[in-house]
């Protein structure tokens, strides 16, 4: 049974027989005004598919959430939901999509969530979460979107996720994270293209070559150590400042063709720039400022990208006219 009442101008609460049917598979009732708290008790347990996002409901998730052992889309997002994530919720196990995003959550997740279930999709950032995020996300290897960006998340992450093999989209930034940063992430997904983890306090290094697949990594703000890779031929945008990169720039740039973005600021780099910056046709930013950088600037190079747009070379040594 489906029950579809979305993008209307809906108001009150939800009503208690919406949650006690016991055919109803489908619910929908996303972008309308509802508010009100969740029922403690919901024995609609045919129910598939969930979607109550973009309305103004108050209150906790309900522990009974666990008895909808059918249940594999659970949207949420947008409303005032407060308190934890149930644990009850770890142990559905056809659960494959998780979307509480903007709400006011707190607590840890769930410690085995993904362990009983093929989660592919959880996006549950700009809540108040904290603690680890538990070993068991990836446990199936189906999870292809990591999303938990702005909450207080620390600690270090799975080590596990380098062997997620379906991750299209990481994005972690404005969290509290520590610790080495899987280093298997950054070369053997084949399918990954995002890394969002700026603001955090992450260490490690990168390696020499990055996977062919990553176009956007935004990693500023963090402790990343070592060398630039010498080799990035999907990455677009690669913004890095303000870690404790060192080393000089790849004498060969014609491996990081398709960059439209180098954001190096606030690093260690030392060395010149080298004459092969002409070959970033694409380039429209090009930011190596407090730096360590020295020798003759390569302006007759620089004048030949053609959409290069800002370049900020400030506080280096670099010698030498304009």
């Amino acid at each position: 049974m489906l029950f579809a009442m979305y993008g209307n101008n809906l108001t009150g609460k939800i009503p208690t027989w919406v949650w006690q049917h016991g055919k109803l598979e489908l619910l929908y009732l996303y972008n309308n005004k509802l508010t009100g708290k969740l029922p403690c008790k919901i024995t609609s347990v045919n129910l598939i598919e969930l979607d109550v996002s973009s309305n103004n409901l108050t209150g906790e998730i309900p522990e009974d959430f666990g008895r909808l052992k059918n249940l594999s889309i659970l949207f949420m997002y947008t409303n005032q939901l407060t308190g934890t994530i149930p644990a009850s919720i770890a142990m559905l196990p056809k659960l494959t999509d998780i979307r509480l995003f903007e709400n006011n959550l707190s607590g840890e997740i769930p410690w085995e969530l993904g362990k009983h279930s093929p989660l592919g999709n959880l996006e549950i950032c700009n809540n108040n979460l904290s603690g680890l995020l538990p070993d068991s996300l990836c446990a199936n290897r189906k999870l292809y979107d990591l999303v938990v960006f702005d909450n207080s998340f620390s600690g270090e992450l799975p080590k596990n996720l380098g062997d997620c093999v379906l991750l299209n989209n990481i994005m972690l930034y404005n969290n509290r994270f520590s610790g080495d940063f899987p280093a298997k992430i950054w070369w053997s997904l084949p399918k990954l293209t995002t890394v969002m983890i700026q603001n955090n306090g992450f260490t490690g290094a990168l390696p020499a070559k990055l996977s062919e697949n990553i176009s956007l990594i935004k990693m500023r703000n963090n402790k990343f150590s070592g060398s630039m890779p010498t080799s990035a031929t999907g990455l677009s945008m690669f913004q890095a400042e303000n870690n404790l990169i060192s080393g000089e720039l790849p004498a060969d740039m014609s491996k990081f063709s398709n960059l439209m973005e180098l954001s190096m600021s606030g690093n260690q780099l030392t060395g010149s720039i080298p004459t092969s910056i002409i070959l970033l046709q694409k380039l429209n930013s090009l930011d190596l400022s407090n730096n360590r950088l020295s020798g003759i600037i390569p302006f007759d190079n620089l004048v030949l990208l053609p959409l290069l747009m800002r370049l900020d070379l400030s506080e280096n040594e670099f010698s030498g006219g304009l």
